[in-house]
């Protein structure tokens, strides 16, 4: 099976066609191709399990984490959108780090306090977010 992968080098973007294996993730495919095949190929990943959110990029378009996406035929595999793209499938994420630290949006000590069901139900959905940006790339507001 054949994918497509976006690659930007020195000012220059072309896309690379690589032979992967089916039944594999992206991610794993990925690794597979800069041990054995190409090993300029970069790319950015962490847990492999879907909750540190460093492997995004845009697969037919659409944001994807690398460690949870299954492959197809003829799939092209890009960075995010809306950022600098550093270097093949690595973005630079700097403004939107800079923007949540200058938000103080994190917990800044712990207290042994109990939190209620209502107030659980408040931050559920902000303590979900795992910052893969994809949010960003897919934006049209950002963009």
């Amino acid at each position: 099976m054949k994918i497509k992968v976006s690659r930007f080098n020195q000012e220059k973007t072309f896309l690379e066609e690589f032979e992967v294996k089916e039944n594999k993730t992206l991610l794993e495919n990925l690794v597979e191709i800069k041990q054995d095949k190409d090993s300029t190929l970069t790319f950015k990943h962490g847990c492999r399990s879907g909750v540190c959110g460093c492997c995004s990029v845009r697969v037919n378009g659409q944001e994807r984490l690398a460690c949870k996406t299954k492959l197809k035929e003829n799939d092209l595999v890009e960075p995010l959108k809306n950022y600098e793209v550093l270097k093949d499938l690595v973005v630079d994420t700097s403004k939107e780090e800079e923007l949540l630290t200058k938000t103080n949006s994190f917990l800044h000590k712990k207290e042994d306090v109990s939190i209620s069901i209502k107030d659980e139900k408040q931050i559920d959905r902000q303590s979900n977010c795992i910052l893969c940006q994809s949010c960003y790339s897919s934006c049209p507001v950002y963009e």
